[in-house]
């Protein structure tokens, strides 16, 4: 399998399984949004993560930089 077959793999999965969660966002086809945490509160924070051309192979980028997070004590 190559890494743009399993990275179409790991969309699906993710489709499937967040698919009416509320938390979770597609930003782009390589790149997702998770919210932890209750809406508005100020100690829930987002967690980007984002796959390079050689995901599954080499790990995936994770970044706490959302301008979401700027409340975030």
């Amino acid at each position: 399998m190559t890494n743009e077959e399993a990275q179409e793999e790991e969309r699906e999965v993710l489709a499937s399984i967040y698919e009416s969660d509320d938390s979770f966002t597609q930003l782009s086809p390589t790149s997702f949004a998770y919210r932890v945490g209750e809406k508005g509160h100020p100690q829930s924070f987002m967690i980007e993560v984002e796959w390079g051309g050689g995901y599954p192979d080499e790990m995936p980028r994770l970044s706490l930089n959302s301008f979401y997070n700027k409340n975030m004590y």
